[in-house]
């Protein structure tokens, strides 16, 4: 533990974080703090992970929105098809 807390604190001093200048140690959180090797791993530190939770839900409300006006666009689009249509065939009928 005396290990951990003198790499902790030499990070710390040094001004060193996982995306400032470093190679991206995958050791270190965002915060600099280490993670200890049964801690958060495989699985349980993916599910555990919320870095980009913003941007997701974000991509999904825009992909929700968009899909939306997308489909009301389409039904707009076709109605005006059917109406010019409609249109165009009652002007084309012979005159009574």
């Amino acid at each position: 533990m005396a290990v951990l807390t003198a790499k902790i604190t030499a990070t710390r001093a040094s001004g060193l974080t996982a995306g400032a200048g470093t190679t991206g140690d995958a050791r270190f959180s965002a915060d600099c703090e280490p993670r200890l090797d049964g801690e958060a791993s495989g699985v349980t530190g993916l599910l555990a992970d919320d870095r980009g939770a913003t941007t997701l839900e974000w991509a999904l409300l825009l992909a929700a929105v968009g899909l939306a006006s997308l489909y009301f666009f389409n039904l707009a689009l076709q109605t005006l098809i059917a109406h010019y249509q409609l249109t165009t065939t009652i002007n084309s009928l012979p005159f009574p």
